[in-house]
C-alpha cells in the first residue's frame, strides 16, 4: 500500500501539461482580455525593470563591485539576453498567462512548475514590497528637501521608520508610508487592463525622462570625474560577479512581459519582440546611468537609499576635493548632502535638478511596484486555473477582465510585507529565486527541442521507430547533461568566490566542457513556425551556465533564505496542490501525460522521408545518447 501511494505521488509530481489542456482550461474558464499592443508590453517591461534597480541598487551595488557595477549590469544584461531568447520562443509557442510557470509545466512537470511559480512570488510580490519601501524613502527625501518645517520632517521620518512594539531592535522598523503607493496601484489595477496600461505608459515615459535628465545634468555640468572611477575594479572579478548576482532581479521586466501573454494581441508576433526589446532598452539605461552616477561622487557619498539624489546634491553643494576629503572623514551628511548647509550653491542646475529628480524618481519606483502587483496575480491566476492554488485566485471580473480577488489578496500581502522588509536584506534572495526560474526556462527549450526532434523523426520517417520509452530516455539523458553543466558552473563559481582549492575549479571547468560538448552532439529540432531561439543548444546552454555562475557568487546566507522559502513551497504543494491538480482529474491526462502537445517544429524539408544524411545523423545521435 505504501509503495502504491509513493508511486502515485511520484507520478503526480512528474505529470506534464500539454498545450491542448492549456487551451481547454482557457475555454472552460474566465479569460483575460487581449488589449495590449507591442508598445504597451515594451513599456511594461521597461517599467518593471527600471525602478529600484537604478534608483536604489546602484549605491548598494557600488559598495560591492565598485565603479565596475556598470560591468555587473552589463553581465546581467548579456546573461538575460540568452534567457530572453528562450523566453521569446516559449512565449510564442505557449501564449498563455503564467510565464515561466506555464513553460515549466509543459517541459518538466507539475512539481517543477509549482516551485518555479513559488519562486516567482519572490520576484514579483515580495520585490514589490521592498520597492514600495524604497518609494517611501524617496518621498521623504523630497519632502525634506523642499520643506522647512521640522515637525513635517519629523512626521515623515517616522512614517518610514516607525518603531515596532515589543521589538527592541532600533534598526528593525516599519514603513507605513509604503502602504500608500501599494493602495494607489491597487485601485488602478482593479479598474481594468486599459486603464492600467495607460497609467503605466504615462508613468514609464516620465521615469525615462527623469533618468535622461540625470545623464544630461551629470555630463553637462562636468561632474563626472575620472578619479571617482578609479580603481575601476577594486574588489576583483569576484566583486563584479557578486554585484551581478545582487542586481540581477532588476532585469525581471522581460519575465513580466511573458506574464501578459494572454492579454496581448497577436502574441506569436508581438511577444518575442516585446521580451527582447524591453530587455535591450533596460540594459542600455542601466549601464549609462550607473556609469554617470558612480562617476559623479565617491561611493561613500552615494549611500544606499537615494544614490542618484546624493550624487546630484554632492556636486551642487561641494567641490570634488571637498567631497573626497569629507568622504574620507565620514562627515558627508553634515555638509554636502544637507540642503540647509548647502551655501553657497556651487551649481544651481544640479541643486534644483536634484529636487526634480527626487520627485520624478517616485514615478520610476511606482512603475516597478505597479508592474509587480500586476504580474503576481496573473501567475496565481494560472496556478489556480490548474488547481494548484485556491480557486479564488482564478476568478476574473467580467467587466474589467482583471483577476480581482487575486489582485486584492496579493496587494494586501504585499502591503503587510512592505512594512517589515528592506531592499538590501532581500535583494540577494530575490535574485537567486529569479536565476533559478530563468535556468528552468532555458532548460525547457532544450527539452522541448529534443521532444520535437523525436516526433519529427517518427512523422517524417516511418521506418524509424521511436516509442514513448525511447522519447522518455532521450528526455532524461538531456536533463542529466543539463544538470551536469548547471552544477559544474555553480561549483566553478563557488570555488572562485569562496577561495576553494584550485583543483576544484579545474575539475568543475572540465566537467562543464564535457557536459557542453555532449549536449551539442544531441540532435534537436531546428525551426518553428513562430519565433525560434537561434543557435540551439548554445544560447539556452549559455543562459544556464551564466545563471548558475551568478547563483554561486551569492552569499551563503542568501542560500539559506531561498532554501527556507522553497521548503515552505513544498509544504503548500503537498498539502493542497498535489491533491487538487486539475491535470490529475482530466481524462486526457492518462493518455497525454507523457506527450508534449505544443506548436510543432517544422523542418525545412517537406518530404515524407529523411535523406540518407539525416538518417545517419539520427542514428548517430541515438547511439550517442545510449552511451551516456
Amino acid at each position: 500500500m505504501r509503495q502504491t501511494t509513493f508511486k502515485r505521488i511520484q507520478k503526480a509530481m512528474l505529470r506534464k501539461k500539454s498545450l491542448t489542456l492549456f487551451s481547454d482550461n482557457s475555454s472552460n474558464s474566465q479569460e483575460l482580455h487581449r488589449t495590449l499592443n507591442l508598445l504597451d508590453i515594451i513599456l511594461y517591461g521597461i517599467g518593471c525593470s527600471v525602478g529600484a534597480g537604478i534608483y536604489s541598487l546602484v549605491g548598494i551595488g557600488a559598495r560591492i563591485a565598485g565603479p565596475a557595477i556598470s560591468i555587473s549590469f552589463l553581465i546581467c544584461g548579456v546573461a538575460c539576453i540568452f534567457t530572453s531568447l528562450t523566453y521569446a520562443e516559449l512565449a510564442g509557442r505557449i501564449p498563455v498567462a503564467g510565464s515561466a510557470y506555464a513553460f515549466t509545466y509543459v517541459a518538466f512537470g507539475e512539481l517543477a512548475a509549482w516551485l518555479v511559480g513559488w519562486n516567482m512570488t519572490l520576484g514579483y510580490g515580495i520585490s514589490s514590497a521592498v520597492v514600495a519601501r524604497s518609494w517611501a524613502e524617496y518621498l521623504v527625501s523630497f519632502t525634506n528637501q523642499v520643506s522647512h518645517s521640522d515637525n513635517i520632517k519629523r512626521v515623515m521620518n517616522w512614517l518610514v521608520a516607525a518603531p515596532i512594539p515589543f521589538i527592541a531592535k532600533e534598526d528593525y522598523t516599519c514603513s507605513p508610508l509604503s502602504i500608500v503607493i501599494i493602495g494607489l496601484c491597487t485601485v488602478i489595477l482593479v479598474s481594468g487592463s486599459k486603464e492600467s496600461t495607460s497609467f503605466n505608459n504615462l508613468i514609464t515615459i516620465i521615469n525615462l525622462s527623469m533618468l535622461g535628465l540625470v545623464v544630461i545634468l551629470g555630463l553637462g555640468s562636468g561632474s563626472v570625474e575620472v578619479e571617482n572611477l578609479q580603481p575601476f575594479v577594486p574588489n576583483g572579478v569576484s566583486g563584479i560577479a557578486q554585484g551581478s548576482g545582487f542586481v540581477f532581479f532588476a532585469y525581471l521586466g522581460f519575465d513580466m512581459v511573458s506574464c501578459l501573454s494572454e492579454e496581448v494581441k497577436d502574441p506569436q508576433k508581438n511577444m518575442p519582440k516585446g521580451i527582447v526589446g524591453s530587455l535591450i532598452a533596460s540594459m542600455f539605461i542601466y549601464i549609462t546611468v550607473a556609469l554617470v552616477v558612480v562617476g559623479m561622487a565617491p561611493i561613500d557619498i552615494l549611500g544606499s537609499d537615494v544614490p542618484i539624489i546624493n550624487a546630484l546634491l554632492a556636486n551642487a553643494c561641494c567641490t570634488h576635493s571637498e567631497q573626497t576629503m569629507q568622504s574620507a572623514t565620514f562627515s558627508v551628511n553634515d555638509t554636502c548632502l544637507d540642503t540647509k548647509a548647502c551655501f553657497p550653491i556651487h551649481n544651481k542646475f544640479l541643486f534644483y535638478g536634484s529636487h526634480i529628480v527626487s520627485f520624478g524618481a517616485m514615478f520610476g519606483l511606482t512603475t516597478s511596484t505597479f508592474t509587480g502587483l500586476m504580474g503576481q496575480p496573473r501567475i496565481f491566476y494560472s496556478m489556480a486555473r490548474d488547481g494548484l492554488l485556491f480557486e479564488i485566485f482564478g476568478q476574473v471580473n467580467e467587466q474589467t477582465g482583471v483577476p480581482l480577488a487575486g489582485t486584492l489578496i496579493t496587494s494586501s500581502f504585499v502591503a503587510v510585507t512592505a512594512c517589515f522588509m528592506d531592499l538590501e536584506a532581500l535583494a540577494n534572495i530575490i535574485s537567486i529565486g529569479t536565476l533559478q526560474v530563468f535556468s528552468f526556462v532555458c532548460a525547457g527549450v532544450l527539452i522541448l527541442r529534443t521532444d520535437d526532434h523525436v516526433k519529427n523523426m517518427t512523422t517524417n520517417n516511418p521506418s524509424v521507430s521511436f516509442d514513448s520509452k525511447t522519447s522518455w530516455t532521450h528526455r532524461n539523458e538531456v536533463i542529466l547533461l543539463i544538470i551536469i553543466c548547471a552544477f559544474s558552473s555553480l561549483f566553478f563559481s563557488l570555488s572562485i568566490t569562496q577561495n576553494w582549492h584550485n583543483a576544484l575549479s579545474i575539475a568543475s571547468f572540465i566537467m562543464l566542457l564535457y557536459g557542453s560538448v555532449l549536449l551539442h552532439m544531441v540532435p534537436m529540432a531546428s525551426l518553428t513556425e513562430s519565433f525560434s531561439c537561434p543557435a540551439v543548444p548554445t544560447i539556452p546552454l549559455l543562459g544556464i551556465i551564466t545563471n548558475s555562475y551568478m547563483i554561486g557568487s551569492m552569499p551563503m546566507s542568501s542560500w539559506f533564505g531561498v532554501s527556507l522559502w522553497l521548503l515552505c513551497g513544498f509544504i503548500v504543494y503537498f498539502s493542497y496542490g498535489i491533491w487538487n491538480s486539475r491535470l490529475s482529474k482530466s481524462v486526457a491526462s492518462s493518455v497525454q501525460e507523457d506527450n508534449i502537445e505544443i506548436k510543432p517544429l517544422t523542418q525545412k524539408s517537406s518530404t515524407s522521408s529523411l535523406s540518407p544524411e539525416q538518417n545517419r545523423q539520427t542514428k548517430y545521435g541515438t547511439d550517442l545518447l545510449q552511451t551516456l
